[in-house]
């Protein structure tokens, strides 16, 4: 599955990249080699920095797409991690159904 990252920001700034993770991509990479959005941010940033950083804050499952937030920064990384551990980042979801 081929990641075009700059179709997939919703925003980007000196600190983070807010990327809608589209479904079957998963977020980290794995052992068998499957592509993922961590590895696609970090191209997508190898082209625009001498030395980037990104790590991603929070996972979606594999099958899901949604909003994922990656810091551009490991200061920023931190303080962020922080807030997702003590609850004070508020998650919102949306789950759509078909009848078969």
């Amino acid at each position: 599955m081929p990641v075009h990252i700059p179709d997939l920001i919703l925003l980007e700034d000196e600190y983070i990249l807010v990327v809608n993770k589209p479904a079957g991509l998963m977020v980290e990479p794995d052992r068998n080699q499957n592509p993922s959005l961590l590895e696609a941010v970090k191209k997508y940033l190898i082209q625009k920095a001498d030395l980037p950083y990104a790590q991603h804050i929070h996972r979606l499952d594999r099958a899901v797409t949604g909003i994922v937030l990656f810091a551009k920064k490991r200061e920023g990384f931190k303080n962020l991690s922080e807030q997702f551990a003590e609850r004070k980042v508020k998650k919102f979801y949306k789950a759509l159904t078909t009848k078969t």
